[in-house]
């Protein structure tokens, strides 16, 4: 059914425009029916574009970029390294003092609030970089 009410709509929708070009062809008008077609495909356009511009999505509405100042790495010291959650990508762990992971049992903690995780390392061998930590800048 909702083919068949497109189909009216589109059909009969401009029912009295096409009356008029009719009878302006019986006349001999053809100039007078070509530029009321183009009118009319120019104004649908233009009321289309406008209501779109109207309703569409807000461009201004997107998250502003931060600046990331990187502060510290935490190098791994000892023959076992493990993270205590499945990090992954940036993460901000907002209380100072948040456990990251233990260093051969020694607890390994952000130095700040809103610390930054950056790219957290998945080979975790001694003297490798763990996890590089920082903070934005505002």
């Amino acid at each position: 059914m909702p083919g068949v009410a497109g189909l009216l709509n589109v059909t009969f929708g401009n029912a009295p425009e096409l009356i008029i070009a009719f009878f302006a062809l019986l006349d001999g008008l053809q100039e007078v029916v070509k530029a009321t077609l183009v009118g009319s495909v120019i104004g649908n356009s233009l009321l289309v574009l406008g209501a779109a511009m109207l309703a569409g999505p807000d461009f201004d509405a997107h998250p502003r970029q931060r600046v990331i100042q990187v502060t510290e790495a935490v190098t791994i010291t000892g023959d076992k390294f493990e993270f205590v959650q499945n990090f992954r990508g940036l993460e901000v762990l907002s209380p100072k003092g948040t456990l990251i992971g233990r260093d051969n049992g020694r607890e390994v903690r952000t130095p700040y609030d809103d610390c930054v995780l950056i790219m957290p390392s998945r080979r975790l061998a001694k003297g490798q970089t763990a996890v590089r930590l920082g903070r934005y800048v505002d």
